[in-house]
């Protein structure tokens, strides 16, 4: 089995993550109601179950040699438990009642039975797709000859797969064949990629056979402390992907509609994004210090941030631009103009957002000299449920979404300098200018938007639609 081909499994997997997730999401609609504590208690729990999987699975990883094997039986179990899981959909309810009574029949009670039963329903197959990322990474550093921004290319396909998935379950596959039949699609197609590789991991097993080519180094007390500082840095990563992403759906809500076609559009312009800037950004970071690199990236992250707020106060006038450009008599020309002006506003932070975690993660191996693949992606799996959280419990009820993308922003700015102050090896007085010169950037950005006073359709704090 060659490199070629388990690349092309990780876009199937990613593919099939974010599609059970939208479709499962729309089955819970319909049995608890479409309603925000629905949404952001299915994501909640299918992101914690998904985290745990990534660091269990990782540890295994490290210390087993049958990467094949472990593959095969991530692939197997999540197509055979999520066909299982879907064919039984319609006892959810009465889990979900059971877990009412248990907790109490206020809004708190609600809460945690719906959460309880969401974590044990979504268990076996979210569990089983966070450990893909680790697995398929371990055996794909021991198939490749060159490693380098090897995990850029990985978390790459994986977004790659996620875009297809989402805008294949919101536009083609669940208008052509159904909610069931959609999952039972693409869970056939995890079988039979996990059959595959059952049946080759013999015979490639042995190839790859040898022990971990990974140096063990010991820990000293400045690695210790950049490696905090890292992991950090690789949760959040989450934090920043789902929060900026819960904003920026928000806003465009108010000009598309709380639609599943608006949600659609949002996620899929910031996926593919961020499959570019994992493809691209890590392949140019090796050329320089990863450390330097990733805290410039957190800066312009934040920075590329703030632009967002005076283009999302233009965006009118984007969007008359490309509807002059495509028209908007069809269907497809439509869709053509809300994509393009999309991708105008969000292109430049979530192409960073897409370098920051591969980057995150070779810096961590470049600094620690070992691998903790599994236990990095549990933290920025961890960050996105934090960054959800976030967003939508504190951000867009209480400061609105302006203010909250500017502090998203300065938390990047701030996080930025300080892996810059700490874990690069530029000069002291190179790294005094640059948090000077971040500071007064902050400082004259704040001025202007406060004088401006925003635009009046996203200026007031409201609930900007289904996460």
């Amino acid at each position: 089995m060659g490199r070629k081909r388990l690349y092309f499994y990780t876009i199937i997997t990613g593919a099939s993550g974010l599609l059970f997730a939208v479709i499962w999401l729309r089955m819970f609609w319909q049995y608890a109601g479409k309603t925000s504590l629905v949404s952001a208690t299915f994501l909640a729990a299918y992101m914690l179950v998904a985290a745990t999987g990534s660091f269990l699975f990782g540890r295994i990883a490290e210390k087993r040699e049958k990467h094949f094997f472990l593959f095969a039986v991530t692939q197997l179990g999540l197509g055979a438990s999520v066909i299982i899981i879907t064919y039984y959909f319609s006892s959810f309810h009465s889990l979900i009642s059971v877990f009412y009574g248990l907790f109490g029949s206020g809004e708190r009670g609600v809460s945690v039975g719906l959460f309880v039963g969401i974590f044990i329903l979504v268990l076996v197959p979210a569990m089983l797709l966070g450990g893909t990322f680790p697995v398929i990474s371990t055996l794909l550093a021991k198939l490749s000859a060159d490693k380098s921004s090897l995990h850029g290319r990985i978390y790459s396909l994986l977004c790659v797969g996620a875009a297809l998935g989402i805008f294949c379950a919101v536009f083609f596959i669940v208008r052509f064949f159904g909610l069931y039949s959609a999952v039972y699609l693409f869970a056939g197609l995890n079988v039979l990629i996990g059959y595959i590789t059952w049946l080759v991991r013999k015979k490639e097993g042995k190839i790859i056979s040898g022990g971990n080519d990974l140096s063990e180094g010991e820990d000293t007390e400045a690695s210790k402390t950049v490696s905090r500082l890292l992991y950090i840095t690789a949760c959040c990563s989450g934090l920043f992907i789902f929060a900026y992403g819960t904003l920026w759906s928000g806003a465009f809500s108010y000009i598309f509609g709380t639609t599943l076609n608006s949600l659609g559009i949002t996620i899929t312009v910031f996926l593919v994004w961020f499959a570019l800037g994992g493809f691209i950004g890590s392949a140019i970071s090796e050329r320089f210090n990863r450390n330097t690199v990733l805290a410039v990236i957190q800066i312009f992250i934040g920075l590329g941030a703030l632009v967002t707020i005076s283009l999302l106060t233009s965006y009118p006038a984007i969007h008359d631009t490309f509807g002059k450009i495509f028209g908007t008599e069809w269907w497809l020309s439509r869709h053509l103009v809300w994509f393009g002006s999309v991708e105008i506003v969000i292109f430049i932070p979530a192409f960073l957002l897409g370098v920051l975690f591969p980057s995150a993660l070779d810096s961590l191996k470049e600094s620690v000299k070992k691998t903790y693949t599994g236990s990095a992606f549990a933290l920025h799996i961890i960050g996105g449920v934090i960054g959800l959280c976030l967003a939508r419990c504190f951000i867009i009820p209480v400061i609105g979404i302006p203010k909250g993308i500017m502090f998203l922003a300065f938390i990047n700015l701030i996080l930025g300098g300080s892996v810059f102050c700490y874990a690069s090896s530029q000069k002291r007085l190179v790294k005094i200018i640059a948090g000077a010169a971040v500071i007064i950037i902050c400082g004259v950005y704040t001025v202007i938007i406060n004088k401006d006073q925003f635009v009046h359709l996203i200026a007031e704090p409201a609930d900007g639609g289904e996460v």
